[in-house]
């Protein structure tokens, strides 16, 4: 147990008048299901299909990936998914969610231990006061360093910047403010925030210039670090979150 000067997550959110209202995702799960979500993560252009298939309830047709047909085998192997002929269906609730983002919160809470944080929790509800007010909010991934807290905002998106709508390419920057804000509240300024995409947001063929020039000038200026699936393979994105924590 550590004593009454050893810092925790549950301590450092306590002095924002902040605390966690449950236990979070299961860390457990989170490790079985590491070598599934981190061949997600290095194969999203085929997955990201059968994610908006699944998040169309089997309605939206299926486009022929290169690659789907692995992801489908693996998944209805996996137990995840049931189905055939062109239409599927999560297997219950939790494959559900897991599928349309829990896949990528798990990965980046492993990823978050695995660069060196001490302790990290992810789906995690936080309840806070403010004055007579009382509110909540879900962190994807909450992690801890030393005494140093980092919030990590995690979301499956279009696999290519260049491919989003409009409308999506909004929702990033709403994606930003999040982690910015959890930052912000729960850390008081002297945190870390980061937002992890599923989209690859760096042109390698143009000397590694960013599709994206105008959200990651507004992450600098609210100093959140935007990672993308420019990062693939896994140990990239290790070593990245290693940085983060430099």
């Amino acid at each position: 147990m550590p004593d009454a000067q050893t810092p925790t997550i549950d301590r450092l959110l306590a002095q924002r008048n902040a605390f966690r209202l449950d236990s979070g995702g299961d860390p457990a799960m989170a490790r079985v299901r590491f070598l599934l979500n981190r061949w997600l993560w290095e194969n999203y252009d085929a997955f990201n299909p059968l994610r908006l298939h699944i998040a169309h309830n089997g309605q939206r047709p299926l486009d022929h990936a290169k690659g789907l047909g692995a992801v489908v085998a693996r998944l209805v192997d996996e137990g995840m998914i049931r189905g055939g002929g062109g239409r599927y269906r999560a297997r219950d609730l939790e494959a559900r969610q897991w599928l349309l983002g829990g896949w990528l919160e798990e990965l980046g809470y492993i990823a978050m231990l695995d660069a060196g944080a001490d302790e990290a929790f992810y789906a995690q509800r936080i309840g806070w006061r403010v004055g007579t007010v009382e509110g909540e909010n879900e962190i994807d991934v909450i992690a801890r360093k030393g005494d140093v807290l980092s919030f990590m905002s995690c979301k499956a998106v279009s696999p290519d910047y260049i491919d989003a709508s409009a409308r999506e390419r909004d929702k990033y920057r709403d994606f930003l403010l999040e982690a910015d804000y959890w930052e912000a509240h729960f850390a008081d300024g002297k945190g870390r925030a980061v937002l992890l995409l599923s989209t690859d947001l760096i042109d390698e063929t143009q000397n590694d210039s960013p599709f994206c020039p105008v959200l990651l000038a507004r992450a600098n200026i609210l100093d959140v670090e935007v990672i993308g699936r420019e990062l693939d393979p896994w140990p990239n994105l290790v070593n990245r979150l290693r940085e983060h924590w430099a």
